[in-house]
């Protein structure tokens, strides 16, 4: 009698083992498609931003200097903090309000092409980001990003000064080859996330 006790609490054992490693198994399967998806996803908009960085650097003839300050905004956003759910939604409304600004100022001077607005913009704007990688912290994006992307603005009085020489020079607004930026905008405002996925990223 003892030795059938003994075999069936043996089996309920192993029942018990090849359930939890079947479940163990199956969470850390879940979590690896996360961190691949979201690696993915990161990966996207970074490729993404550098085109529109491109497009709008060559439309406004900065040098590769400003340009590769520029792509830093994407490429150093995860070097002082984890990707993770929250992290990459934050990511991805950061650099969308970016690309919305370059689109912007590029449709201001397909239409006034006679402006300096784009190339004083983009100046400023690269002027007032961070000198090294130790600038792009958490701080940085959740605070002075935000408003440095103010920089990109067309101010009101630059618009009406375009119109005014237009109408004092009809023949300086000649037409100019339109440069679409496309950039993907389907994400909503960050909102902090349950699920996390660490992934170790050392610093450039």
């Amino acid at each position: 009698m003892s030795s059938i006790v003994a075999i069936v609490a043996f089996l309920s054992l192993m029942t018990l083992l090849l359930a939890y490693f079947f479940i163990e198994h199956q969470r850390k399967e879940k979590l690896k498609k996360e961190k691949s998806r979201l690696t993915n996803q990161v990966s996207d908009i970074k490729a993404n931003y550098k085109l529109v960085v491109e497009n709008i650097a060559e439309l406004a003839g900065v040098d590769s200097n400003s340009r590769t300050r520029l792509y830093a905004v994407a490429n150093n956003f995860f070097v002082y903090q984890a990707i993770d759910g929250a992290s990459v939604k934050a990511f991805a409304f950061a650099i969308d309000r970016i690309n919305e600004s370059f689109s912007a100022l590029s449709s201001f001077i397909h239409d006034h092409p006679q402006s300096d607005v784009l190339s004083e913009r983009l100046s400023l704007f690269v002027d007032a980001l961070p000198k090294g990688n130790s600038g792009y912290n958490t701080s940085f994006y959740m605070h002075q990003l935000p408003m440095l992307n103010e920089l990109l603005t067309v101010p009101p009085s630059a618009a009406a000064e375009a119109k005014e020489a237009e109408q004092e020079n009809p023949q300086s607004k000649e037409p100019m080859a339109e440069v679409t930026i496309n950039y993907q905008a389907d994400v909503a405002e960050p909102a902090k996330s349950d699920s996390k996925v660490n992934v170790e990223m050392n610093v450039a």
